[in-house]
């Protein structure tokens, strides 16, 4: 358990590419679910991971934003639980996201029926959702996550 898993706690080697997590130096007590921020945090890192960025509904709003026609389709389902402004139904935004993939991230989000309950299920998930991703598509927001 570590309690303080963050974007900003994931470093990408220059050399090698390769992730590291970063600050193992926190966690939080708590009674009924110990794992909830961490399984929050894997989610908001696996948002950030396929969208390469976060989209919180401000940043839509904006008269520069290339999504704004994307605001009347989107429900208080379609936003996360761990951050609200945040849209985790990343298939309004990307459309040719794969559905096993947005699912994954639908768990996540305040319409959700179902979370994970174990990292080992998430993983599960979430890799039968990579093979699924096609290798063609070297600019998709999910691409780059086919060599981590």
């Amino acid at each position: 358990m570590h309690g303080d898993i963050r974007t900003d706690h994931i470093l990408i080697e220059k050399d090698t590419g390769r992730y590291r997590w970063i600050d193992f130096d926190y966690t939080y007590e708590w009674s009924e679910n110990p794992s909830g921020l961490d399984f929050f945090g894997l989610g908001n890192i696996l948002l950030f991971a396929v969208g390469k960025s976060f989209y919180p509904v401000q940043e839509l709003r904006k008269p520069s934003s290339k999504y704004s026609s994307v605001l009347p389709s989107l429900s208080d389902e379609d936003f996360s639980l761990y951050s609200r402004n945040r849209i985790m139904n990343l298939r309004k935004l990307f459309p040719y996201i794969p559905e096993s993939l947005n699912l994954i991230l639908m768990h996540f989000a305040q319409g959700a029926d179902v979370f994970y309950e174990s990292t080992e299920e998430l993983l599960h998930d979430l890799c039968a959702a990579l093979r699924e991703l096609p290798r063609s598509e070297s600019n998709s927001p999910a691409s780059h996550l086919l060599n981590v």
